[in-house]
């Protein structure tokens, strides 16, 4: 059954379907954005944060070529700083801590406003396709969305595993299902998969950290708006804390890398190149007493807190990691450390076709595999603009 016919299909509400599907909207194309959860469209699977080093300058870029994501932190950002400002000034790089669930909600709603657009919640099962042209796609419930494009930003979900030790399990994101279908559907057209990875830490409650034996990171007293049409940012902000790991840290991870999936051979996906575990660090820098663990807020009105720089998939290391690290008293707040392993959006698709018996009009985000919601907005974007080019 028909639910829909629209100019452009884009399957995924992450980050890049969020921007490929205001792009497509805005420069007058039906669109349909299918996604499996409404509810979680844009939400911030790892570290609640826009910009950073180079990434900073992407977030820019994406809002000179009328995207939404600045002008979103702008608003639900909790902590803004400007990174390397010893430096001179080609390498300063932007950055804001946000309010993960206000930076979703915000976002949602700019998509749910815009004309054009539609929002769908539904599994993408297959590519519907025909005389290697593509017609469309089909949900999980049977119904049918016919469309002149496909955009695929999928994320994490296609065919996902998400990791917790020895222990692994199907899933898209933690609590969240898979995207089985797809993928199948993909390699039947005659795709290539492959699987890499990608990980998150676990999270600490904030009533419990001994913020004496940490160092307060305060924002820029003036900040700097990302978005180029924000003329100022007058919000309190919060502050960020900074601690660090020790040998007893180090030694509870090196004690347990037979229970880590990375260590053990269970994974042999390629990760991002910025995002390496502390198993990483404490075995190729061991010569190092410590390393920097950045303590960031998940929100204004929750005392969670994101360890940033403590990725790790040791199964049963977890508290133990946290309580010998400075400042950190007790385990994770509810949140576990996982490693996802799936194929993140890789499917070998990018323009409109790549060789005579690739299917046309069959677009992907891409993967660049750098670390980074900027980075995967950006491809999201141009991806869209393949595919407008195409339609007109």
């Amino acid at each position: 059954m028909t639910y829909k016919k629209a100019d452009i299909t884009v399957i995924g509400g992450g980050h890049a379907g969020c921007e490929a599907a205001l792009a497509a909207a805005r420069m007058g194309f039906d669109t349909v954005l299918i996604t499996m959860n409404l509810d979680t469209i844009a939400q911030m699977s790892c570290n609640p944060a826009i910009g950073g080093l180079a990434k900073g300058h992407l977030v820019r870029e994406i809002d000179a070529l009328g995207g939404e994501m600045a002008k979103v932190i702008d608003i639900t950002g909790i902590q803004f700083r400007v990174l390397k400002r010893s430096k001179l000034p080609a390498v300063w790089a932007p950055r804001a801590q946000a309010d993960r669930a206000a930076y979703r909600c915000e976002m949602k709603r700019r998509l749910e406003v815009q004309n054009r657009l539609t929002l769908y919640q539904g599994e993408v099962v297959s590519i519907i396709h025909e005389d290697g042209e593509v017609r469309g796609v089909g949900t999980s419930l049977g119904l049918e969305i016919l469309s002149k494009k496909v955009i695929i930003t999928s994320g994490t979900f296609m065919s996902g595993v998400i990791h917790v030790g020895l222990k692994n399990f199907p899933g898209g994101r933690a609590g969240e299902f898979p995207s089985v279908g797809l993928p199948k559907s993909l390699e039947d057209m005659g795709y290539e998969i492959r699987r890499f990875k990608t990980g998150t830490p676990p999270r600490v409650d904030g009533k419990t950290v001994d913020f004496s034996k940490t160092v307060r990171q305060e924002g820029d007293r003036i900040p700097q708006p990302f978005s180029f049409s924000t003329e100022k940012i007058d919000i309190e902000q919060i502050p960020c804390h900074l601690t660090g790991t020790n040998r007893k840290t180090h030694d509870i991870l090196r004690s347990g890398l037979d229970r880590s999936p990375m260590y053990t051979g269970i994974i042999k996906g390629m990760g991002p190149r910025y995002c390496s575990s502390i198993e990483d660090k404490i075995m190729r820098f061991h010569d190092k007493e410590s390393h920097q663990l950045f303590l960031e807020p998940e929100g204004r009105d929750t005392p969670e807190l994101y360890v940033n720089g403590e990725l790790f998939g040791t199964k049963g290391a977890g508290g133990g990691v946290i309580e010998a690290a400075n400042g950190l008293r007790i385990g994770a707040s509810g949140t576990i450390g996982e490693v996802f392993n799936g194929i993140i959006d890789d499917v070998g698709i990018f323009n409109e076709a790549l060789s005579e018996d690739d299917i046309k009009d069959l677009y992907d985000k891409g993967l660049g595999m750098a670390s980074g919601i900027a980075a995967v907005e950006s491809s999201g974007k141009l991806a869209t603009t393949w595919a407008v080019i195409k339609v007109r």
